[in-house]
């Protein structure tokens, strides 16, 4: 019996979109340290079917220094093989590539002068990690996100 880690990484090699497809729940957190202040969302991530794309919708609740409020998120993820993903930006324009056949991925993408480093790995077939450290002239924070899918029962 492989461990799950290695279990992932297959199934992603695979598939990653398939992995993807469905509703999770979003959990993160954020220390700006710019500002001095630590924040957390609650939430959902839905990935739902576009032809062969996945639209990315994530909603939830905010809560960072004194604000809170509800927030919102879209993103198009494309599939040009197997564990392999481009995220573009809801209009369209390049956001980062994902290599996930090995069910780890670094990446980067600029924004202006700040730079935004992330990282996501595959924790196990219902589980994976995303986290971004943002660093530059206008920024200077960390978000640390974990999404665990959300199982629908049958009625």
């Amino acid at each position: 019996m492989m461990p799950a880690r290695q279990v992932s990484a297959v199934r992603c090699g695979e598939d990653l979109r398939a992995y993807f497809l469905g509703v999770w729940h979003l959990a993160r957190t954020i220390e700006d340290r710019r500002d001095q202040r630590h924040g957390f969302l609650r939430g959902s991530a839905v990935f739902e079917p576009d032809s062969l794309d996945l639209c990315y919708h994530e909603t939830g609740r905010l809560r960072l220094g004194s604000y809170a409020g509800a927030v919102a998120q879209h993103y198009r993820y494309t599939f040009p093989w197997p564990g392999h993903a481009s995220v573009r930006f809801a209009d369209g324009r390049p956001f980062f590539d994902l290599e996930l056949s090995q069910g780890r991925s670094a990446f980067l993408h600029r924004c202006g002068a700040d730079m935004y480093r992330g990282i996501i790995e595959i924790l196990d077939v219902s589980c994976f990690a995303m986290s971004w450290r943002v660093s530059g002239p206008r920024k200077d924070y960390v978000l640390r996100n974990r999404y665990r899918r959300r199982h629908v029962s049958a009625v």
